[in-house]
């Protein structure tokens, strides 16, 4: 199974040229909660990052709230796929 089809798997789907800084981006939105993993290159290096973001809708506060993220195994694999498949690892 290649890195695009576990992220879809795990409801993720690629967006395609988020930014010029941005080499990659996977994103699964809800009506209720939003997840970001986004590959990036450090910069003015060739070194590979990573950051995975999650945030939760508050209907109480009206507001979206940024929340600790819990990388379970599978998206950990998932994440370490897509660094394989790119060359990054």
């Amino acid at each position: 199974m290649n890195a695009d089809e576990m992220m879809y798997e795990l409801g993720f789907e690629k967006v395609e040229k988020h930014c010029k800084e941005v080499e990659v981006m996977y994103q699964s939105v809800t009506e209720n909660e939003c997840w970001a993993v986004v590959f990036f290159k450090s910069y003015g290096t060739e070194i590979m990052n990573y950051s995975v973001s999650h945030y939760l809708w508050f209907e109480t506060d009206e507001d979206w709230k940024k929340m600790d993220p819990i990388v379970d195994m599978d998206l950990h694999k998932a994440i370490h796929q897509v660094l394989l498949e790119h060359g990054w690892l």
